[in-house]
């Protein structure tokens, strides 16, 4: 039987696996571990294919650049600049675990990113959103209670989907969702909102798999964010379509058009929702830890 020998102990096919435990033990996100690791596992087929070195004490920064570099003429630079944070960390964690002295990171910078304004959708587009989901089926009222939920709160797609029935507050009118890096946050919603969640919560009371936690219900039980997506090649994401044909709501609607002021500041009346004053104003409603932009400013719908 042919055999191979096992890589020696410093490449990085050898330490990725043990840069793996070592994101568990920090109770990353399963998220946070497959983005850190596919970028990781990336940039040794581009040494390999290159024939650089694999053995960790052995990469340079000459080596990095020419990863990024090459990175570049393929993909975005937010996607450069995500690889480029990510075999950071590997490397932090190299020199910490004492399997190098030092990184290659070292008086490196990061890809610059260039701004990108975010796409706003218009008040008649976000009225005609919301008519497609006008009826009492199941599924008008859970799509309307979605879109009004994402429109007012700027929440993140998996943010949404990991909802459960017990993380809505109807004292308070806030959902409480677990963001990037598992740091929870309550994020607040008008009244309007408000009205088609408990519509949702009626006839989800209703629905073969009431007694599942998810807040978010398909035909076989709890939603994933492909269901979500209008523009994913599911069936859930077909099933969306017809209900949102406007645009996909999840990549346009998220810190970009929460409107909501947090509670007991600006002209919360019954129904409408208050005109963020800046992106301070923005970043602080949906909890984020950076400003978001094109903030629309027009009234309610």
């Amino acid at each position: 039987m042919k055999t191979t020998d096992a890589a020696p102990v410093d490449d990085l096919t050898t330490l990725l696996p043990d840069w793996r435990r070592h994101l568990r033990a920090l109770n990353r996100s399963p998220a946070t571990i497959k983005s850190y690791l596919t970028c990781g596992e990336s940039f040794v087929a581009f040494l390999t294919e290159q024939g650089m070195p694999r053995a960790a004490n052995a990469i340079a920064r000459e080596h990095v650049e020419a990863y990024m570099v090459a990175l570049s003429e393929r993909v975005s630079a937010a996607t450069v600049a995500k690889h480029y944070r990510s075999l950071r960390q590997l490397f932090r964690w190299l020199v910490e675990d004492g399997e190098i002295s030092r990184t290659p990171f070292e008086r490196m910078s990061a890809p610059a990113v260039p701004e990108q304004p975010v796409p706003i959708l218009g008040d008649d587009v976000l009225r005609k959103l919301l008519d497609t989901c006008k009826g009492n089926s199941f599924e008008n009222r859970r799509d309307a209670a979605i879109i009004r939920l994402f429109l007012d709160t700027g929440i993140r797609i998996g943010e949404l989907v990991g909802l459960k029935v017990e993380d809505l507050d109807f004292d308070h009118d806030v959902a409480h969702v677990m963001g990037k890096g598992r740091r929870g946050r309550a994020v607040p919603y008008g009244n309007r909102t408000a009205d088609a969640l408990r519509r949702y919560i009626r006839a989800r009371a209703r629905h073969g798999q009431a007694k599942s936690p998810a807040l978010w219900l398909g035909k076989k039980g709890p939603m994933t964010e492909s269901g979500v997506k209008p523009d994913s090649g599911t069936a859930r994401g077909r099933r969306w379509r017809p209900q949102a044909p406007c645009t996909p709501v999840p990549a346009h609607l998220r810190p970009c058009l929460a409107r909501r002021g947090p509670p007991g500041t600006g002209p919360h009346a019954p129904g409408r929702m208050a005109k963020p004053r800046d992106g301070r104003t923005l970043c602080r409603v949906s909890g984020r830890r950076s400003r978001a932009r094109g903030a629309p400013t027009r009234g309610a719908w």
